[in-house]
Protein backbone atom coordinates (compact mmCIF):
# COMPACT_ATOMS: atom_id res chain seq x y z
CA UNK A 1 0.00 0.00 0.00
CA UNK A 2 1.44 3.35 -1.03
CA UNK A 3 0.63 6.67 0.56
CA UNK A 4 0.83 10.02 -1.22
CA UNK A 5 2.20 12.89 0.77
CA UNK A 6 2.71 16.39 -0.57
CA UNK A 7 5.82 18.06 0.74
CA UNK A 8 5.93 21.79 0.06
CA UNK A 9 8.19 24.74 0.60
CA UNK A 10 7.84 28.32 -0.54
CA UNK A 11 9.07 27.48 -4.05
CA UNK A 12 8.32 23.80 -4.67
CA UNK A 13 5.59 21.27 -4.13
CA UNK A 14 6.61 17.66 -4.61
CA UNK A 15 4.39 14.61 -4.41
CA UNK A 16 6.31 11.82 -2.74
CA UNK A 17 4.91 8.32 -2.97
CA UNK A 18 5.94 6.36 0.08
CA UNK A 19 5.33 2.82 1.03
CA UNK A 20 4.97 2.56 4.80
CA UNK A 21 8.20 0.54 4.86
CA UNK A 22 10.06 3.29 2.96
CA UNK A 23 10.25 5.35 6.14
CA UNK A 24 11.39 2.48 8.33
CA UNK A 25 15.10 2.28 9.01
CA UNK A 26 17.01 -0.41 7.17
CA UNK A 27 19.69 -2.26 9.03
CA UNK A 28 22.14 -5.03 8.40
CA UNK A 29 24.97 -6.43 10.44
CA UNK A 30 27.44 -4.14 8.67
CA UNK A 31 25.32 -0.98 8.32
CA UNK A 32 23.54 1.04 10.99
CA UNK A 33 19.83 1.73 10.63
CA UNK A 34 19.20 4.40 8.02
CA UNK A 35 16.42 5.78 5.85
CA UNK A 36 16.33 6.03 2.06
CA UNK A 37 19.25 7.82 0.39
CA UNK A 38 18.40 10.71 -1.96
CA UNK A 39 20.91 12.49 -4.18
CA UNK A 40 19.96 16.05 -5.17
CA UNK A 41 21.71 17.04 -8.40
CA UNK A 42 21.56 20.83 -8.81
CA UNK A 43 22.83 22.77 -11.80
CA UNK A 44 20.84 25.84 -12.78
CA UNK A 45 21.24 29.59 -12.49
CA UNK A 46 17.64 30.75 -12.59
CA UNK A 47 15.62 29.25 -9.74
CA UNK A 48 17.99 29.24 -6.76
CA UNK A 49 17.33 25.61 -5.90
CA UNK A 50 20.88 25.51 -4.51
CA UNK A 51 19.30 27.47 -1.61
CA UNK A 52 15.73 26.14 -1.46
CA UNK A 53 16.43 22.43 -1.78
CA UNK A 54 18.86 22.25 1.18
CA UNK A 55 16.22 24.09 3.25
CA UNK A 56 13.61 21.59 2.04
CA UNK A 57 15.89 18.70 3.03
CA UNK A 58 16.47 20.09 6.51
CA UNK A 59 12.82 20.94 7.15
CA UNK A 60 11.04 18.00 5.52
CA UNK A 61 13.33 15.07 4.82
CA UNK A 62 15.81 15.02 7.70
CA UNK A 63 13.06 14.60 10.33
CA UNK A 64 11.76 11.57 8.39
CA UNK A 65 15.18 9.89 8.42
CA UNK A 66 16.08 10.39 4.76
CA UNK A 67 19.82 10.50 4.03
CA UNK A 68 20.42 13.29 1.54
CA UNK A 69 23.42 14.31 -0.50
CA UNK A 70 23.48 17.59 -2.44
CA UNK A 71 25.63 17.61 -5.57
CA UNK A 72 26.13 21.08 -7.03
CA UNK A 73 27.47 21.94 -10.47
CA UNK A 74 31.10 23.07 -10.33
CA UNK A 75 31.14 26.91 -10.40
CA UNK A 76 34.24 26.85 -12.63
CA UNK A 77 32.74 24.31 -15.06
CA UNK A 78 28.94 24.19 -14.73
CA UNK A 79 28.79 20.99 -16.80
CA UNK A 80 30.66 19.00 -14.13
CA UNK A 81 29.03 17.62 -10.99
CA UNK A 82 31.72 16.77 -8.42
CA UNK A 83 30.47 14.19 -5.95
CA UNK A 84 27.90 12.59 -8.24
CA UNK A 85 29.52 9.26 -7.34
CA UNK A 86 27.12 9.33 -4.36
CA UNK A 87 24.49 8.23 -6.88
CA UNK A 88 25.94 4.71 -6.76
CA UNK A 89 24.32 4.16 -3.34
CA UNK A 90 21.21 6.28 -3.90
CA UNK A 91 17.62 5.12 -3.79
CA UNK A 92 16.37 8.24 -5.61
CA UNK A 93 17.87 10.92 -7.86
CA UNK A 94 16.25 14.35 -7.48
CA UNK A 95 17.15 16.53 -10.46
CA UNK A 96 17.15 20.33 -10.68
CA UNK A 97 19.35 20.94 -13.71
CA UNK A 98 18.96 23.26 -16.69
CA UNK A 99 20.83 23.14 -20.00
CA UNK A 100 24.01 21.33 -18.96
CA UNK A 101 26.09 18.69 -20.70
CA UNK A 102 27.42 16.36 -18.02
CA UNK A 103 30.63 14.50 -18.55
CA UNK A 104 30.30 11.05 -20.08
CA UNK A 105 31.24 9.58 -16.68
CA UNK A 106 28.53 11.59 -14.89
CA UNK A 107 25.89 10.64 -17.45
CA UNK A 108 26.96 6.99 -17.16
CA UNK A 109 26.24 7.18 -13.40
CA UNK A 110 22.77 8.57 -14.10
CA UNK A 111 22.06 5.92 -16.74
CA UNK A 112 23.22 3.14 -14.40
CA UNK A 113 20.88 4.45 -11.68
CA UNK A 114 17.93 4.47 -14.10
CA UNK A 115 18.85 1.13 -15.70
CA UNK A 116 18.70 -0.40 -12.21
CA UNK A 117 15.04 0.64 -12.09
CA UNK A 118 15.63 3.36 -9.51
CA UNK A 119 13.48 6.50 -9.63
CA UNK A 120 14.24 10.04 -10.71
CA UNK A 121 12.26 13.15 -9.77
CA UNK A 122 12.82 16.17 -11.99
CA UNK A 123 11.64 19.68 -11.19
CA UNK A 124 11.52 23.02 -12.96
CA UNK A 125 13.30 22.71 -16.30
CA UNK A 126 14.46 19.12 -15.94
CA UNK A 127 12.74 18.28 -19.24
CA UNK A 128 15.74 19.84 -20.96
CA UNK A 129 18.33 19.34 -18.26
CA UNK A 130 21.02 17.96 -20.52
CA UNK A 131 20.51 20.00 -23.70
CA UNK A 132 22.47 23.10 -24.61
CA UNK A 133 20.52 25.98 -26.09
CA UNK A 134 23.44 26.95 -28.33
CA UNK A 135 27.13 26.30 -28.70
CA UNK A 136 29.07 23.09 -28.99
CA UNK A 137 29.34 20.26 -26.52
CA UNK A 138 32.70 20.34 -24.73
CA UNK A 139 35.14 17.52 -25.43
CA UNK A 140 34.58 14.58 -23.10
CA UNK A 141 30.97 15.50 -22.40
CA UNK A 142 27.91 13.49 -23.36
CA UNK A 143 25.64 14.33 -26.28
Amino acid sequence: MFRLRWITTATIAVPIFLSPSALLPRASASEPAAGPRVVFMIGEDEYQTWETLPAFIKQELDPLGFRSTVVLADPQDPNRFPGLEALRDADLLFLSVRRRTPTEADLALIRKHLDAGKPLVGIRTASHAFVLRKGTIPAGHAQ
